[in-house]
């Protein structure tokens, strides 16, 4: 299987979120956060994107400091996206990244 690895630059939308979870290992850490990104397209359009970013262990522990609206550069892998159609019948791509780094 091939891993999509990614590295995005882009600002906190929110706090994020910390908690300790039960996992087959033990109890971890996890810190979860979105991360918006505004890019020019080919015709000076700004798109925006947004990822939903989660990242454990004691790095958990350091991104639950971050707050919204901080600058953040994020390393790690692509996870499936999620797909979804809103009220309107608006379809939406959500998508996630599982993070090796944040800073």
């Amino acid at each position: 299987m091939d891993i999509t690895n990614i590295c995005i630059i882009g600002n906190l939308t929110s706090d994020p979120t910390y908690a300790i979870r039960q996992t087959k290992n033990g109890m971890m850490a996890v810190c979860n956060f979105t991360v918006g990104v505004t890019q020019k397209t080919a015709a000076g359009e700004e798109q925006k994107m947004f990822f939903q970013c989660g990242i454990w262990g004691d790095d958990a522990k350091q991104a639950a400091n971050l707050q919204r609206g901080t600058r953040v550069t994020v390393k790690g892998h692509m996870r499936l996206p999620s797909i979804w159609v809103d009220k309107e019948g608006e379809t939406h791509v959500t998508q996630k990244i599982s993070c090796s780094s944040v800073s």
